[in-house]
C-alpha cells in the first residue's frame, strides 16, 4: 500500500474503524514509512486536544451581526401589514370599534334576556254549573230555554179604482171596519192598497198575500 492510501485511512484506524487485513496493511506501512508515521502523531494530537478544550459561546456581537445579515438579506413583512396593508387605522379609531362592538353584543344579549322572559296571565275564573249525576232510582229535571217564534199571515186587498177628478177614491167595506191612519193608506197608478193590522202582533217572520180583484168588464 502506498502513502496516499494509507494517509486516507489513518483517521479510519484512530476510530477504530478498520479490521481484518486492511488494518495489518495500514499498520505495516506505518511501522516503514516514518512520513506517515508523523501524521498519524499529529492526529492523535490533534484529536485530544478537540476532546479536552472546551466549546466557548459565541459574543453577543456575532449573534447581532448575524441577525441583521439574515434581516438584510431576506427582510421579514408583517402578516398584518399583507392583510391591512391598504387600509390604516389609527390605534385609537380601532379601540373605538372594539368598545361599540362590545356595547352592541351587551344591549343584544340584555334585550333576548327580556324577551326571553314568559309573561304569566291569570284568566278570568269561570263558573259552570254541574249537573248531578242521578241515581237509579232518582230523576232530574233540567229546564232549557227554548225560543218561541209565531207566524201570522195577513192579506192585504188591491182594488184598481178610477182617480177622476170629481170621483174620490172609497175604501171597501171591510177596510172601514178596520181602519187604518192616512199615512198606512198608499195610492199609486190607480192601485189603493189597504192593509188591515188588527190583532197583529209583531213578529220575526210574516208573509203576504197580494191578491188582483178583476173587474167586472174584464169577465
Amino acid at each position: 500500500m502506498n502513502c496516499i492510501e494509507t494517509k486516507k485511512n489513518i483517521g479510519a484506524l484512530l476510530d477504530g474503524e478498520l479490521d481484518g487485513a486492511l488494518k495489518d496493511v495500514v499498520e505495516n506501512h506505518l511501522l516503514i514509512c516514518r512520513a506517515c508515521c508523523e501524521l498519524k502523531e499529529e492526529m492523535i494530537l490533534l484529536s485530544s486536544f478537540l476532546r479536552t478544550s472546551e466549546i466557548t459561546p459565541p459574543s453577543d456581537e456575532l449573534d447581532k451581526r448575524v441577525m441583521t445579515a439574515f434581516r438584510n438579506h431576506q427582510p421579514s413583512v408583517s402578516w398584518r401589514r399583507v392583510i391591512f396593508g391598504a387600509f390604516v387605522i389609527p390605534k385609537p379609531a380601532f379601540a373605538m370599534l372594539l368598545i361599540l362592538a362590545a356595547t352592541a353584543s351587551w344591549l343584544a344579549f340584555q334585550i333576548g334576556k327580556i324577551n326571553s322572559t314568559t309573561i304569566s296571565m291569570t284568566s278570568p275564573s269561570v263558573v259552570i254549573s254541574e249537573i248531578p249525576v242521578p241515581t237509579p232510582t232518582q230523576t232530574i229535571v233540567v229546564e232549557v230555554p227554548v225560543i218561541k217564534e209565531k207566524i201570522v199571515t195577513r192579506t192585504v186587498f188591491v182594488r184598481e179604482q178610477k182617480n177622476n177628478k170629481n170621483e174620490k177614491a172609497k175604501l171597501p167595506a171591510a177596510s172601514k171596519q178596520n181602519s187604518l191612519p192616512s199615512s198606512s193608506s198608499v195610492a199609486d197608478n190607480g192601485y189603493f192598497t189597504d192593509v188591515s193590522l188588527k190583532g197583529f202582533q209583531p213578529t220575526a217572520e210574516m208573509n203576504a198575500k197580494i191578491i188582483k180583484e178583476e173587474k167586472k168588464d174584464e169577465k
